[in-house]
Protein backbone atom coordinates (compact mmCIF):
# COMPACT_ATOMS: atom_id res chain seq x y z
CA UNK A 1 0.00 0.00 0.00
CA UNK A 2 2.88 2.52 1.31
CA UNK A 3 4.81 1.37 -2.16
CA UNK A 4 1.37 2.79 -4.30
CA UNK A 5 1.10 5.75 -2.41
CA UNK A 6 4.95 6.73 -2.97
CA UNK A 7 4.58 6.10 -6.74
CA UNK A 8 1.14 8.25 -6.32
CA UNK A 9 3.25 11.37 -5.34
CA UNK A 10 6.12 10.86 -7.83
CA UNK A 11 3.44 10.84 -10.42
CA UNK A 12 2.46 13.62 -9.01
CA UNK A 13 5.54 15.41 -8.38
CA UNK A 14 6.81 14.80 -11.65
CA UNK A 15 3.47 16.18 -13.30
CA UNK A 16 4.04 19.32 -11.09
CA UNK A 17 7.67 19.60 -12.67
CA UNK A 18 6.33 19.06 -16.43
CA UNK A 19 3.23 21.25 -16.34
CA UNK A 20 3.35 24.10 -13.31
CA UNK A 21 0.48 25.93 -14.61
CA UNK A 22 -1.77 23.11 -13.82
CA UNK A 23 -1.43 23.91 -10.03
CA UNK A 24 -0.27 27.12 -10.56
CA UNK A 25 -3.30 29.71 -9.05
CA UNK A 26 -4.76 32.49 -11.14
CA UNK A 27 -3.09 36.15 -9.66
CA UNK A 28 -4.91 39.04 -9.82
CA UNK A 29 -3.36 41.95 -11.48
CA UNK A 30 -1.22 44.90 -9.74
CA UNK A 31 -3.96 47.71 -7.90
CA UNK A 32 -1.58 49.77 -10.03
CA UNK A 33 -2.16 48.04 -13.64
CA UNK A 34 -5.89 47.90 -13.13
CA UNK A 35 -6.22 51.84 -11.81
CA UNK A 36 -4.60 52.62 -15.08
CA UNK A 37 -6.62 50.22 -17.49
CA UNK A 38 -10.23 51.35 -15.15
CA UNK A 39 -10.70 54.45 -17.09
CA UNK A 40 -10.80 52.91 -20.76
CA UNK A 41 -13.86 50.64 -19.50
CA UNK A 42 -16.94 52.29 -19.66
CA UNK A 43 -20.98 51.57 -19.17
CA UNK A 44 -23.27 50.45 -21.82
CA UNK A 45 -26.77 52.37 -21.05
CA UNK A 46 -29.94 52.82 -22.28
CA UNK A 47 -30.99 55.53 -23.95
CA UNK A 48 -34.14 57.73 -23.54
CA UNK A 49 -34.96 56.23 -27.21
CA UNK A 50 -34.41 52.65 -26.33
CA UNK A 51 -37.74 50.50 -27.12
CA UNK A 52 -37.87 49.27 -23.44
CA UNK A 53 -39.13 51.42 -20.56
CA UNK A 54 -37.31 49.32 -18.19
CA UNK A 55 -33.66 49.24 -19.63
CA UNK A 56 -33.82 53.46 -19.97
CA UNK A 57 -31.12 54.71 -18.25
CA UNK A 58 -30.31 50.56 -16.60
CA UNK A 59 -26.89 49.61 -17.39
CA UNK A 60 -26.73 47.04 -20.19
CA UNK A 61 -23.23 45.76 -20.77
CA UNK A 62 -19.59 47.17 -20.16
CA UNK A 63 -17.61 48.70 -22.86
CA UNK A 64 -13.93 49.74 -23.80
CA UNK A 65 -12.44 52.90 -25.57
CA UNK A 66 -10.53 52.16 -28.62
CA UNK A 67 -9.54 55.63 -29.69
CA UNK A 68 -10.67 58.61 -29.89
CA UNK A 69 -14.20 58.49 -30.99
CA UNK A 70 -14.52 54.64 -31.26
CA UNK A 71 -15.61 51.89 -28.57
CA UNK A 72 -16.09 48.46 -28.74
CA UNK A 73 -18.70 46.39 -27.03
CA UNK A 74 -20.93 43.35 -27.69
CA UNK A 75 -23.40 43.05 -30.98
CA UNK A 76 -25.94 41.53 -28.46
CA UNK A 77 -25.84 44.75 -26.33
CA UNK A 78 -27.92 46.26 -28.69
CA UNK A 79 -32.01 45.68 -28.32
CA UNK A 80 -33.07 44.49 -32.09
CA UNK A 81 -31.40 42.83 -34.89
CA UNK A 82 -32.52 46.39 -36.51
CA UNK A 83 -31.66 48.49 -34.36
CA UNK A 84 -29.35 51.82 -35.07
CA UNK A 85 -26.97 52.36 -32.13
CA UNK A 86 -29.09 55.57 -30.67
CA UNK A 87 -30.68 52.94 -28.23
CA UNK A 88 -27.36 53.18 -25.95
CA UNK A 89 -25.33 55.32 -24.24
CA UNK A 90 -21.73 55.16 -23.30
CA UNK A 91 -20.43 56.44 -20.00
CA UNK A 92 -16.81 56.29 -18.80
CA UNK A 93 -15.22 57.60 -16.12
CA UNK A 94 -11.38 59.22 -15.34
CA UNK A 95 -9.01 59.02 -12.76
CA UNK A 96 -10.61 61.56 -10.76
CA UNK A 97 -13.73 60.07 -10.82
CA UNK A 98 -15.26 62.27 -13.18
CA UNK A 99 -18.44 60.86 -15.11
CA UNK A 100 -19.19 61.65 -18.87
CA UNK A 101 -21.80 60.48 -20.99
CA UNK A 102 -21.27 59.86 -24.75
CA UNK A 103 -23.77 59.42 -27.43
CA UNK A 104 -23.51 57.24 -30.35
CA UNK A 105 -22.97 58.62 -33.64
CA UNK A 106 -23.17 55.71 -36.00
CA UNK A 107 -22.45 52.25 -36.77
CA UNK A 108 -18.66 51.20 -38.12
CA UNK A 109 -18.20 47.48 -37.38
CA UNK A 110 -19.88 44.66 -35.82
CA UNK A 111 -19.76 40.94 -36.28
CA UNK A 112 -22.80 38.68 -35.04
CA UNK A 113 -19.75 35.36 -35.51
CA UNK A 114 -17.36 36.90 -32.99
CA UNK A 115 -20.35 39.47 -31.28
CA UNK A 116 -18.53 42.51 -31.36
CA UNK A 117 -19.84 45.73 -32.15
CA UNK A 118 -17.59 48.92 -32.94
CA UNK A 119 -19.16 52.74 -32.85
CA UNK A 120 -18.64 56.05 -33.09
CA UNK A 121 -19.27 59.07 -30.31
CA UNK A 122 -20.04 62.36 -30.37
CA UNK A 123 -17.06 63.14 -28.10
CA UNK A 124 -13.46 62.63 -27.68
CA UNK A 125 -13.54 59.72 -24.97
CA UNK A 126 -9.22 59.91 -24.57
CA UNK A 127 -8.99 63.68 -23.71
CA UNK A 128 -11.93 62.95 -20.93
CA UNK A 129 -10.05 59.93 -19.76
CA UNK A 130 -6.65 61.65 -20.22
CA UNK A 131 -5.28 59.09 -22.21
CA UNK A 132 -3.81 57.47 -25.17
CA UNK A 133 -4.72 54.53 -27.14
CA UNK A 134 -4.80 51.41 -25.72
CA UNK A 135 -2.14 49.08 -26.70
CA UNK A 136 -3.48 46.38 -28.63
CA UNK A 137 -1.57 42.76 -28.14
CA UNK A 138 0.48 41.28 -31.24
CA UNK A 139 -0.51 37.99 -31.47
CA UNK A 140 -3.23 35.74 -30.02
CA UNK A 141 -1.66 34.64 -26.73
CA UNK A 142 -2.60 32.15 -23.75
CA UNK A 143 -1.67 32.39 -20.57
CA UNK A 144 -2.75 34.69 -16.96
CA UNK A 145 -5.47 37.34 -18.74
CA UNK A 146 -7.91 39.21 -16.47
CA UNK A 147 -11.31 41.68 -17.39
CA UNK A 148 -12.16 44.72 -16.15
CA UNK A 149 -16.02 46.46 -15.77
CA UNK A 150 -16.75 49.29 -14.63
CA UNK A 151 -16.06 50.42 -11.77
CA UNK A 152 -12.71 48.41 -11.51
CA UNK A 153 -14.28 44.94 -10.92
CA UNK A 154 -11.33 42.73 -11.50
CA UNK A 155 -11.83 38.79 -12.80
CA UNK A 156 -8.47 36.88 -13.22
CA UNK A 157 -8.52 34.29 -15.90
CA UNK A 158 -6.49 31.82 -17.58
CA UNK A 159 -6.59 32.09 -21.57
CA UNK A 160 -6.79 29.03 -23.24
CA UNK A 161 -5.89 28.22 -27.07
CA UNK A 162 -9.46 26.72 -27.88
CA UNK A 163 -11.74 27.95 -29.70
CA UNK A 164 -15.47 26.43 -29.86
CA UNK A 165 -17.26 26.81 -32.27
CA UNK A 166 -21.16 26.51 -32.34
CA UNK A 167 -21.98 28.84 -29.06
CA UNK A 168 -25.22 29.64 -28.87
CA UNK A 169 -25.98 33.38 -28.01
CA UNK A 170 -29.18 35.44 -27.39
CA UNK A 171 -29.23 39.33 -27.61
CA UNK A 172 -29.38 40.92 -24.24
CA UNK A 173 -33.39 41.28 -23.69
CA UNK A 174 -35.26 42.00 -20.14
CA UNK A 175 -38.13 39.56 -19.98
CA UNK A 176 -38.13 35.75 -21.15
CA UNK A 177 -38.11 36.12 -24.38
CA UNK A 178 -34.73 36.54 -26.33
CA UNK A 179 -34.07 37.10 -29.82
CA UNK A 180 -31.58 34.41 -31.09
CA UNK A 181 -28.85 35.86 -32.85
CA UNK A 182 -27.32 32.97 -33.88
CA UNK A 183 -24.18 30.52 -33.22
CA UNK A 184 -20.48 31.84 -32.29
CA UNK A 185 -17.19 31.65 -32.31
CA UNK A 186 -15.92 31.94 -28.56
CA UNK A 187 -12.01 31.64 -27.29
CA UNK A 188 -12.15 30.21 -23.50
CA UNK A 189 -10.67 32.09 -20.46
CA UNK A 190 -10.41 29.48 -17.51
CA UNK A 191 -11.79 30.86 -14.50
CA UNK A 192 -10.03 29.39 -11.11
CA UNK A 193 -12.90 30.96 -8.99
CA UNK A 194 -16.68 30.76 -9.46
CA UNK A 195 -17.21 34.54 -8.39
CA UNK A 196 -14.91 35.00 -11.34
CA UNK A 197 -17.62 33.77 -14.37
CA UNK A 198 -19.07 36.14 -16.57
CA UNK A 199 -22.77 37.64 -14.74
CA UNK A 200 -25.02 39.51 -17.05
CA UNK A 201 -23.54 43.32 -17.23
CA UNK A 202 -20.10 42.09 -18.00
CA UNK A 203 -20.77 41.30 -21.22
CA UNK A 204 -18.23 43.73 -23.36
CA UNK A 205 -15.76 43.88 -20.52
CA UNK A 206 -12.20 44.01 -22.63
CA UNK A 207 -9.67 41.38 -21.83
CA UNK A 208 -6.06 42.44 -20.94
CA UNK A 209 -2.85 40.76 -20.20
CA UNK A 210 -0.44 41.51 -17.61
CA UNK A 211 1.46 43.89 -19.74
CA UNK A 212 -2.03 45.99 -20.12
CA UNK A 213 -2.67 44.86 -23.48
CA UNK A 214 -6.02 44.59 -24.98
CA UNK A 215 -6.35 40.85 -25.85
CA UNK A 216 -9.89 40.37 -26.46
CA UNK A 217 -13.77 41.18 -25.84
CA UNK A 218 -15.77 39.01 -22.80
CA UNK A 219 -19.07 38.37 -23.61
CA UNK A 220 -20.34 35.24 -21.77
CA UNK A 221 -20.20 32.12 -20.15
CA UNK A 222 -19.23 29.30 -21.84
CA UNK A 223 -21.69 26.04 -21.85
CA UNK A 224 -18.36 24.35 -19.37
CA UNK A 225 -18.11 25.78 -15.77
CA UNK A 226 -15.91 28.33 -14.84
CA UNK A 227 -15.11 29.16 -18.39
CA UNK A 228 -15.74 32.58 -19.77
CA UNK A 229 -16.14 33.07 -23.44
CA UNK A 230 -14.49 35.82 -25.46
CA UNK A 231 -13.25 37.52 -28.71
CA UNK A 232 -9.62 37.56 -29.14
CA UNK A 233 -8.24 40.96 -30.74
CA UNK A 234 -6.74 39.13 -33.58
CA UNK A 235 -10.86 38.29 -35.13
CA UNK A 236 -11.97 41.83 -34.42
CA UNK A 237 -11.71 44.15 -37.78
CA UNK A 238 -10.81 47.91 -35.78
Amino acid sequence: MFYGIKQSLIALFALALIAPGVFAKTQPPSRDLVQWLAPYVGKVVGSRKHHDREARGKKLCSSVAIDNYRVMTNLHCLPKADSDCSDIQFYFRNSKNRTKKFNCTRIIAQSSSWDYLIVETDKNILNHIDKHAPQIAPIWETGPAFSISPWKKVKPCLAEDRVIRRFRAQRSKKGSSKDFIGFQNAALLTCEKRKHVFIPGDSGSPIFNFRGELMGLGWGKSPKSRHNAYSPIQFIRL
